[in-house]
């Protein structure tokens, strides 16, 4: 399970009214709303890479070029998810914070 699908449970779970992890509805809205804004970035970014890539592969003359359409997407998004990675940990480094405030 990678970090972003970790995250989001994470978050589902501090979402869950009724469990022993409860945390202000305030926090667990800020911290649901900090994800919604990371995720959104990634499609908006995800995207741009898959539109760069079409003209790119578009544009190839051959079989080589079109490799290196491919290789430059998949660098793209390679880039990708390093940048999201430190956001994605420190959100749900957060989480856990909020979790064992709330753990009586």
């Amino acid at each position: 399970m990678n970090i972003k699908h970790m995250t989001l449970l994470a978050i589902s779970a501090l979402m869950a009214s009724g469990t022993g992890y409860a945390s202000p509805p305030a926090e667990r809205q800020n911290l649901f709303n900090e994800f919604k804004q990371i995720e959104s970035r990634s499609h908006q970014a995800r995207i741009a890479i898959l539109q760069e890539a079409e003209i790119c592969i578009q544009q190839a003359q051959n079989r080589e070029a079109y490799r290196a359409c491919e290789e430059k997407e998949k660098a793209g998004r390679e880039a990708l998810r390093e940048e999201l990675k430190p956001q994605r940990e420190a959100l749900k480094a957060k989480f856990h914070a909020a979790r064992q405030a709330a753990t009586p």
